[in-house]
């Protein structure tokens, strides 16, 4: 597979000491997708990021981290800490989950009270985030009376999102091409997306496969065709890809009927 090919090669490297790499193969753990035992993806999701955040100053592997440590218990203040490291190193997402910790929406019991001053520095936060395009932190700060400054048009996030699909993380890959789809978007492009959801669909994202029968439905960065069309549908119901979860069946099964009168008349 793929998927797994591309695994091996950036696990070699990331052994040899290349940092993304290493926040390649801790990502595919984190994800589900590396070869092995499930069991052991997250410990091993966890040390690779570990191992890429001694080795670089890479947000999003400090991003990550904070979220392994937060999905086990007793981990909170090691979230925090590396939430805040990933913050300071310009991350808009972290900068805004701070922000909630000073608050005491997401850190209950790290911090006794909400005092002034902890406020202070949730509302400096959350400015910090929503300067760099975090809509999450724009909201924030209007309910909580604060004044907002002006964002730009690119999300901070979707940045990481071009860049992660750049690296060739699959979850990526479909998200980029998920953004690119989007008309409400300065760079909405049908083309790109079609390239990059096809990348995604091409390593076994079952989500993939249903947008692939999307786009050759509906012409989509691709020329109209109902037979390839029909074809990713039903390969979207396949449980061997990864995430069938995913995938809306429902709706595929009604695409696929729909076409296939179609394609009678």
């Amino acid at each position: 597979m793929i998927e797994n090919k591309k695994f091996c090669e950036n696990l070699k490297r990331a052994e040899a000491g290349d940092a993304l790499a290493m926040y390649f193969v801790a990502t595919s753990y984190y994800d589900g997708t590396a070869p092995g035992d499930p069991f052991s993806h997250e410990r091993l999701a966890i040390e690779w990021y570990e191992r890429c955040v001694s080795a670089s100053n890479y947000p999003p592997a400090s991003k990550k981290l904070a979220a392994c440590y937060r999905n086990q218990s007793g981990n909170e203040r090691q979230a925090y800490e590396m939430t805040l490291r990933a913050a300071e190193a310009g991350d808009a997402e972290s900068m805004f989950y701070v922000g909630e910790y000073y608050t005491d929406n997401e850190g209950e019991g790290l911090f006794e009270s909400v005092l002034p001053e902890l406020r202070d520095k949730a509302i400096a936060y959350y400015k910090r985030s929503a300067a760099l395009g975090c809509i999450d932190a724009v909201s924030r700060l209007h309910r909580m009376g604060a004044d907002i400054p002006e964002a730009p048009i690119v999300r901070h996030s979707h940045k990481e999102i071009f860049e992660d699909a750049e690296r060739g993380l699959m979850h990526s890959e479909f998200e980029a091409g998920h953004l690119y789809l989007r008309d409400d978007l300065d760079y909405n492009n049908p083309a790109l997306a079609f390239a990059y959801i096809s990348r995604a669909a091409e390593q076994g994202l079952a989500v993939a496969h249903y947008f692939m029968g999307f786009c050759y439905l509906k012409g989509i960065g691709v020329e109209k065709d109902l037979a390839e069309a029909e074809k990713w549908f039903e390969s979207s119901l396949s449980g061997e890809l990864i995430r069938p979860e995913s995938v809306n069946k429902k709706a595929a099964l009604e695409y696929i009927e729909k076409i296939r009168k179609k394609r009678k008349a």
